[in-house]
């Protein structure tokens, strides 16, 4: 490469021709060996930015532990905490006048008292009390409330709470909980008193029990989270390397005698464009390696079965496999783009700024098929770009293969990156983008 630079510096000096007026330069002709040696020269300068390091390798390795640990837990802990504490709780009496919820509801107090952790207190306007953070819930009867259970009479109750505030609708489900226990022990009080069975209106039992193999569990809560963020990484986990290949060089002045080196303009771009790649799918197998750290440090992170058993999560190797190509074919469109993008910017920074909004094109297709199950996808869908990367990453997690899905995916992929590459290849050829002011 040195001997490239001395040699394409000195053809200058001596009126030789520009690096743009090589005929080779002008056939765009493919030598492997000169794309090798960019390669190797491109991916040493690579492994020597402590950014592309972050992005590559160390935010990856701690996102899917954070995510797998710290979130589960805290959210966990955080409801727990909104169960057991003592929740502010009101009882209002609708057009009471001077019935107070002592003499109109006894019975509805006592069992809020029985039913523990709850603050019982007198409100004047349920609404506003609520919204201030008075109380978080407030029960509002009807002042003939007692006489209407005496008399056997159906009587209303109004549970109010603050839908947006999470503890609010806890604190809600919590009194409905104790409302529904105090009608049934009412309905049963009835029965006795006439002379009837209680079980009589109790036909059947209700319990649900979960038949899914606690793998399939696994697999669907993680269906719902691991596309986008392994296609997040391998979308987006080179980006700080293309941008260093043509906007970083612009930058440290070290780009026009790259050009003036024998390698045509298509090997320089490949050379380049393969280390991208090379970074997104490095950084996205990294991902896996912390996914499979999180569960080494706490199996037990998918706790999600209804019967409150762990559920667990595993990837065979040949999933594995397969999701790494499909991360192959998403890191060579993305790194076709960011690369020649980072070839019309003038300058790092400016380059920053322009591959942000591609984000945007991973993690809304994310968002939008996080709920979407893969059996409900239709077919058209897998032609679309991104979309049918993460449905068929979907699918693999779920350890479904479909072959047809996965030839679509990658055939798809393969057009847009030779799309994608050609835009790279004819920005990189132009002396009036690579060296514009």
């Amino acid at each position: 490469m040195r001997t490239w630079l001395r040699a394409g510096q000195g053809a200058r000096a001596g009126g030789g021709e520009g690096p743009g007026e090589r005929p080779e330069r002008r056939g765009e002709r493919l030598n492997l060996r000169h794309v090798g040696i960019v390669f190797v020269k491109e991916l040493i300068d690579t492994t020597r930015d402590r950014r592309t390091w972050m992005a590559m390798v160390v935010i990856p390795l701690l996102v899917m532990p954070l995510l797998m640990l710290v979130g589960p837990s805290s959210v966990q802990k955080q409801m727990e905490k909104y169960q057991q504490q003592k929740a502010a709780v009101g009882v209002f009496v609708q057009a009471g006048g001077v019935v107070t919820p002592q003499t109109a509801a006894p019975s509805l107090l006592a069992a809020l008292k029985a039913g523990g952790g709850f603050d019982v207190r007198s409100v004047a306007d349920p609404a506003a009390d609520i919204m201030n953070g008075k109380v978080k819930a407030v029960i509002v009867v009807s002042p003939s409330f007692e006489e209407d259970l005496t008399a056997g009479r159906p009587t209303p109750i109004s549970v109010n709470f603050d839908a947006s505030d999470q503890n609010s609708s806890i604190v809600s489900d919590r009194v409905n909980g104790v409302v529904q226990s105090l009608g049934a022990a009412v309905a049963a009080a009835r029965l006795s008193k006439r002379g009837l069975d209680p079980s009589l209106v109790t036909p059947f039992t209700v319990s649900t029990n979960n038949v899914a193999p606690k793998e399939k569990v696994g697999s669907t809560f993680m269906a719902m989270i691991l596309p986008m963020l392994f296609g997040v990484w391998a979308a987006l986990g080179g980006m700080y390397a293309a941008i260093d290949a043509a906007a970083g060089e612009k930058e440290r002045g070290t780009l026009e005698p790259l050009l003036a080196s024998p390698p045509s303009r298509l090997s320089l771009v490949m050379g380049k464009y393969l280390v991208v790649v090379a970074t997104s799918v490095f950084a996205a197998f990294i991902s896996l390696i912390g996914l499979y750290v999180a569960f080494k440090i706490k199996p037990e992170a998918l706790s999600m079965t209804g019967d409150g058993g762990p559920a667990t999560f595993a990837l065979p190797w040949n999933i594995m496999g397969l999701m790494l190509l499909v991360a192959i074919s998403l890191a060579a469109i993305f790194s076709a783009l960011q690369l020649a993008v980072s070839v019309f910017a003038r300058s790092f920074r400016e380059a920053q700024t322009y591959l942000s909004p591609l984000t945007f094109l991973i993690v809304v297709p994310g968002i939008m098929t996080e709920f979407v199950p893969p059996s409900e996808v239709s077919a058209s869908m897998f032609y679309i770009p991104v979309l049918n990367s993460l449905f068929v990453l979907k699918e693999l997690i779920m350890g479904v293969v479909n072959w047809s899905h996965l030839g679509v995916t990658l055939g798809t992929g393969l057009i847009w990156t030779i799309v994608s590459l050609r835009l790279a290849t004819s920005l990189f050829s132009r002396e009036s983008v690579l060296f514009r002011t």
